[in-house]
């Protein structure tokens, strides 16, 4: 019987920190650590709500490539220099530093119990895919923090053009796992997660909350290995 669980990343495996609006700060302090501007001014200064993973209700085919989706979501720190009041050409340099920041892999951190869990459920005979609102560079983080040797495949919506809870990445993530018998969702968005995984017909793990379109639902990571799958 093949058995397959699809996995959330930020949030799930890795700790719930702040990813974008920190790095476009740091950045901004590295090149000018005189600077007054702290990193709730820069919040208010960012117009985060168009980022891809906040309006899934648009698909995103046209930026499938790195070089594209990086120049989208670049705009997006761009335009925060701006309203900053920092200069133009200034603001199109700092957001040329902003991609390597964010990709340093210290910003991420796995929950204690992550290595042990995806271990567990491996030798229980369960295949891992991740399905994750992401940069295209996620297979390269996960292998850099440890946890790529687990993973058959990485669908990423950066890649693939749908951001999670769009029907349309789930159907992809069950074609590239060639639809196996047995299939969870597990990931701690009650909406990305787990909704889309139950209009995707998946069923699923909500992890860290109590969502009841959650086939199953977990305090924490470890908790998987006392469910009965």
């Amino acid at each position: 019987m093949d058995k397959v669980l699809f996995w959330d990343f930020h949030g799930t495996l890795t700790y719930p920190d702040s990813l974008w609006s920190v790095n476009v700060h740091k950045v901004l302090m590295q090149e000018y650590p005189n600077c007054n501007i702290s990193l709730d001014e820069l919040r208010s200064a960012t117009n985060d709500d168009i980022f891809p993973w906040e309006r899934p209700h648009l698909d995103y085919l046209h930026i499938r490539e790195p070089k594209l989706w990086w120049e989208y979501v670049g705009r997006i720190f761009n335009q925060t220099y701006l309203n900053l009041n920092i200069p133009p050409h200034e603001a199109s340099r700092l957001t040329t530093l902003v991609r390597s920041a964010i990709l340093m892999a210290d910003n991420f951190r796995l929950y204690e119990d992550s290595i042990d869990v995806l271990d567990a459920l491996s030798k229980r005979g369960w295949r891992h895919i991740m399905v994750s609102n992401n940069f295209p560079e996620l297979e390269q983080i996960s292998a850099d923090i440890g946890i790529a040797k687990f993973f058959d495949q990485f669908i990423v919506s950066a890649l693939v053009g749908y951001e999670k809870p769009r029907k349309e990445i789930f159907d992809f993530a069950l074609q590239i796992a060639n639809y196996p018998d047995q299939v969870y969702m597990i990931g701690d968005n009650p909406v990305s997660d787990i909704i889309g995984a139950k209009n995707a017909g998946i069923k699923s793990i909500h992890i860290g909350g109590n969502s009841p379109d959650a086939t199953f639902s977990c305090a924490a990571l470890s908790d998987i290995l006392k469910l009965p799958l």
